[in-house]
């Protein structure tokens, strides 16, 4: 945990754990209905401290849930990932898919999701595709995001550079459908695993071109789309992040794609140097 003073936005409460301490879990966990466990490396800090990522991805799902039986909290939410199911999506992909995680960040999610199930059967646990959008605050690091990584180059250097052909697939989903998701999880979902993902999926260069136009309306420039023929290519057959089962039980996506990319775009010129390269 870090030392420096957390200020918390107006209205939160908040405080800071040590997972070490399974007494300072507790204490946290006193007098609440609900856990949503977002405890997680980012995906490069996983790569470079393996260990690291081991004991706070899965060791801290393991530790907090074990406080939210200990504690008898009614509602466990897990948030997990897609990369569940490997590092290059293709197809059809369900709740049902075999997971084959291939990566310290997915592994240790996946680890992560059978910890909870055991400490907390009746738990849900979200598998969620690539998620975007402006941070609550600028402590917040989620510039590893792709959406948010290409809009921090669009403003910071005025281009959009794209690792490979650019036609690879994705599901990117606004954060405001995130957080929506996740309150359906904590009301009403019944115990489970659930996609939480956009409703169709887009290219790497769809998105780009749509991040640049949305800067081009917003910023008032409209930043050059390259790409980077030496990184390893994605898989160019469309993906099908199937989110019925979600749907089903009552969620309905309703974020603007558009209208999330303008706040992140808004929230880097704030938040970083201005000055294009």
């Amino acid at each position: 945990a870090s030392r420096r003073q957390r200020v918390w936005p107006a209205g939160v409460e908040g405080c800071i754990i040590d997972l070490a301490r399974p007494e300072s879990i507790n204490e946290a966990c006193r007098g609440i209905d609900a856990i949503v466990n977002l405890i997680a490396m980012p995906e490069r800090q996983c790569r470079l401290d393996p260990q690291v990522a081991l004991r706070v991805n899965a060791g801290g799902a393991l530790a907090i849930a074990s406080a939210a039986t200990a504690m008898d909290i009614g509602r466990f939410v897990q948030v997990s990932t897609c990369k569940v199911y490997g590092n290059t999506l293709a197809g059809t992909i369900t709740e049902e898919t075999r997971t084959e995680p291939r990566s310290h960040y997915a592994i240790t999610h996946r680890m992560a999701e059978e910890y909870v199930r055991w400490q907390c059967p009746d738990s849900v646990v979200f598998r969620l595709a690539n998620a975007f959008g402006a941070p609550a605050d600028a402590d917040v690091d989620c510039w590893d995001l792709i959406v948010n990584e290409m809009c921090r180059q669009a403003v910071l250097h005025r281009r959009i550079t794209i690792r490979g052909s650019g036609r690879g697939w994705r599901s990117f989903v606004p954060m405001g459908d995130v957080i929506a998701g996740i309150r359906l999880g904590i009301k009403q979902l019944n115990a489970g695993t659930y996609h939480l993902g956009a409703q169709g999926s887009t290219r790497f260069i769809g998105i780009a071109e749509r991040i640049a136009r949305v800067c081009d309306q917003t910023l008032g420039f409209s930043p050059s789309v390259v790409f980077d023929t030496a990184a390893n290519d994605s898989a160019d057959m469309p993906l099908d992040y199937r989110i019925d089962k979600l749907v089903a039980a009552g969620f309905t996506p309703k974020a603007a794609v558009d209208d999330e990319i303008r706040r992140t775009l808004l929230a880097v010129r704030q938040m970083f140097s201005q000055s294009p390269s």
